[in-house]
């Protein structure tokens, strides 16, 4: 098919002194995901993927979806998803904003 399928991987560490440096939530984290695109007239694709914390486990999942409509539209979905939060991690004060994102109306291109 004219489609594509691109597979994702990351790894995030930060290699500085804890001690004297910010929390950071991408300190030893790796990420997984895909990109599906269907290379239409339309630019129709899709991106899922997972960023997973190899030190308590805490993952964030994400899905994001867009697609033209016509020449000066574009409708977008999105979610983001927390699971499986550690109290001690940099993200624990967001373990209950995961959130859907749908517009109502289409977005204009300029």
């Amino acid at each position: 098919t004219d489609a594509d399928l691109g597979l994702l991987m990351e790894y995030h560490r930060d290699g500085r002194d804890p001690a004297s440096t910010p929390a950071t939530g991408f300190d030893n984290d790796l990420f997984l995901g895909a990109r599906y695109a269907l290379n239409d007239v339309d630019d129709t694709q899709a991106l899922a993927g997972t960023l997973i914390d190899l030190e308590d486990g805490t993952m964030s999942f994400l899905i994001e979806a867009e697609r033209r409509i016509g020449d000066r539209w574009k409708v977008e979905a999105e979610a983001r998803l927390l699971a499986n939060v550690d109290d001690t991690n940099a993200f624990a004060a967001f373990k209950r904003d995961s959130f859907v994102q749908y517009p109502a109306i289409p977005i204009l291109l300029t």
